[in-house]
């Protein structure tokens, strides 16, 4: 997000998350089915994530610049990482889907 946003302060990450999904291409929806994956011993845990396109259908993202569904596969599964910092919070380690 700051290398595609250099005008927005590194630190400001409400700035930089309103611009990832505002103009950056990606796709800031709600979730319409969340799976959970056994945590690890690290600590780390792992989701399975559907997302739902604001008429309420499947969104699925589809295969990106010129590529045929063959070689590129429609895509309605996400998967992201959750991890607890020092402060025992936790914090998302992947972004939401992208859309060129």
């Amino acid at each position: 997000m700051r290398d595609n946003n250099p005008s927005i302060s590194p630190n400001d990450l409400a700035a930089l998350m309103r611009n990832a999904c505002e103009i950056n291409g990606y796709q800031c929806l709600n979730p319409k089915t969340i799976n959970a994956k056994e945590p690890t011993t690290s600590g780390e845990f792992s989701f399975q994530v559907e997302f739902q396109n604001q008429d309420g259908s499947l969104f699925v993202r589809g295969p990106c610049c010129g590529a045929n569904p063959t070689d590129e596969p429609p895509q309605s599964i996400f998967s992201y990482t959750v991890v607890t910092n020092r402060q025992d919070q936790f914090q998302v380690m992947d972004m939401p889907p992208y859309v060129p």
